[in-house]
Parts: structure tokens; sequence; C-alpha cells
């Protein structure tokens, strides 16, 4: 099967958000799917998708190594510091998502700290002022 142009358009879009008002964004997508359509028909096959997909994951990661890193310089830890403060964030991120939620946080300090409404109030204040994003999570 093939993804054809309608489709793919539509894809482009969730996979790049913002592709319409970043140029830069605009023109690695395009360079992308020129690469990926093998044969120019504006259609992208299986083995097309799989190596957009791949440049897809690899830039994502590579942007999230590049925050780790300015954070990491922001902050001024060492490696064995940085080490271990990935160690404990492992044990907090409960469910893998790569975030620590309010609840994994409430639930990993509860056994190390008294817990009554006002202090899971003032957790939580401190959560949403550290959250980057909105999605109450950090990461």
């Amino acid at each position: 099967g093939q993804i054809a142009k309608s489709d793919l358009a539509a894809l482009v879009e969730e996979i790049f958000p913002g592709i319409r008002t970043d140029a830069n964004l605009h023109n690695r997508a395009k360079a992308l799917l020129i690469e990926v359509d093998s044969d120019g028909d504006g259609q992208i096959d299986f083995e097309g998708f799989m190596r957009m997909m791949r440049f897809v994951q690899d830039d994502a990661d590579e942007d999230k190594i590049e925050y780790e890193r300015q954070a990491i310089q922001d902050c001024g830890f060492s490696h064995a510091e940085v080490k271990e403060f990935r160690k404990l964030f492992d044990i907090f991120d409960a469910d893998d998502s790569g975030d620590i939620s309010y609840d994994e946080l409430k639930d990993f300090l509860k056994d190390l700290v008294p817990f009554g409404a006002k202090a899971a109030k003032q957790l939580r204040a401190a959560l949403l002022q550290l959250d980057q994003d909105g999605d109450r999570e950090l990461v």
C-alpha cells in the first residue's frame, strides 16, 4: 500500500506541528519527504514511511538530548551527579513515561514525610511552577 498525497499532508502536519508557520520546520519536512518518496509521485510506501518515522524519532531524540545537555550545563552538575539524579528520576517515574506526575511525586514522598492536605497543596503549587508545558508533569 501507499500513503496518498492528501493523507500524507495530514500525517506531516501531525508529525511536524507548526509546519505552516515555521519556515525551518517546513524546509526540514519538505527535504524529508523528497528523501522518502523514492519515485517522486507524492506518495510514500511502507518502507518510505518507516524511514520517515525513524528520522522523526531520531530528530526528537536529538532535541531531547540537547535540551537535557543544556539543563545540565545551566545547573552546573557533574556527570556523576547527573547519573544519580537520573536514577532518582527513574524511581519517581513509576509508569516509565519520561515525566514525573503529581501523583507519582506524591506517592514517592508520602513514605518520607507527613503528607496532609496543606503539604499536598504546596507540592501541587510547586509542581505547577516548574511545569513548562502545562501537562502537570515534570520532564
